[in-house]
């Protein structure tokens, strides 16, 4: 029953420098909401045997919605306290702290758990608010070690960008593996006319590969409509225009802005096809090529 109040103590919404985590429960597991373009969540307790402080592992839910292995950790939240109106969140390895305050009320499991307390958790509970007045004179945080607290969300927040910035590389990889072999079976097509060149446009490819981001036409514009499986604009924007730079929400990307980080890359690949020329038609989105004519009998 302590163990039951205990993971449900941690219920609720949590604020924290502008960041909210949302936990709540379907009854067979807690699901974590940590914001839009992050992945679907859940906890796993780490901490049985004891009561207080609770520590959970946050891991990715996995497919067929089951939760992965506390190993696969990508955060580590603790309660102190069943009625603690901080939740501390770490990262696995490392010793920075980020504390996110409660929103609102307890939920009734916490407050039943803070009011039936066993002499351990009575003690957690005096030894938090011991660390709490250690902190300063008045028992709140001096300046600096509320910068280290910002040191350490952004790292946080780097990561999460960092992870969905490889995303969505590892996704415009494939992309261009298909976009190659596309190009080639252009040029055989060439070849088989009895020529030895082939221009071949990157946009018209891209129509023909499967989940390429599409676009949608407004007004005159071709904006981005969908990115494809599993990949959200932000993961195309850290990618491209790094980490530490902040989206500006509901701006849309214009397609072609898409297809000219992309083109550098493709040209590259086909350069190593061994074509006699190769380049870029400035301007467009064509790639030239020519091989070697065959040598007259």
């Amino acid at each position: 029953e302590g163990g039951s109040r205990s993971s449900q103590a941690c219920v609720g919404e949590w604020h924290g420098r502008g960041k909210t985590i949302k936990i709540s429960s379907d009854g067979s597991e807690l699901l974590v909401d940590m914001g839009p373009g992050v992945p679907a969540l859940s906890l796993v307790q780490t901490s049985a045997g004891r009561a207080w402080p609770t520590t959970w592992a946050v891991v990715r839910r996995v497919e067929g919605g089951r939760a992965s292995g506390a190993q696969s950790a990508v955060y580590v939240f603790e309660l102190p306290v069943a009625a603690s109106p901080n939740l501390l969140v770490k990262k696995p390895t490392g010793d920075g702290v980020v504390e996110f305050a409660r929103v609102g009320p307890a939920p009734a499991a916490a407050l039943a758990a803070a009011v039936i307390r066993s002499p351990e958790e009575k003690a957690a509970e005096r030894a938090e608010k011991a660390e709490a007045r250690s902190r300063s004179p008045r028992g709140k945080s001096s300046f600096a070690e509320s910068l280290a607290k910002i040191v350490t969300e952004k790292k946080i927040e780097h990561s999460d960008r960092d992870r969905l910035a490889a995303a969505w590389l590892a996704y415009e990889s494939k992309l261009l593996g298909k976009a190659v072999e596309l190009f080639k079976g252009r040029c055989v097509h060439e070849a088989e006319l009895q020529k030895c060149t082939a221009t071949i446009s990157f946009e018209v490819l891209s129509r023909e590969i499967d989940n390429f981001p599409r676009r949608q036409l407004s007004g005159s514009t071709y904006y981005v409509g969908t990115w494809g499986e599993g990949i959200c604009v932000e993961g195309w924007f850290w990618a491209t225009r790094g980490v530490a730079t902040n989206p500006v929400p509901g701006v849309q990307i214009l397609f072609a802005e898409v297809l000219q980080g992309m083109i550098p890359k493709l040209v590259d690949r086909v350069r190593t096809l061994g074509f006699t020329t190769c380049s870029h038609e400035a301007g467009t989105w064509k790639i030239s090529v020519s091989w070697p004519k065959p040598e007259d009998e």
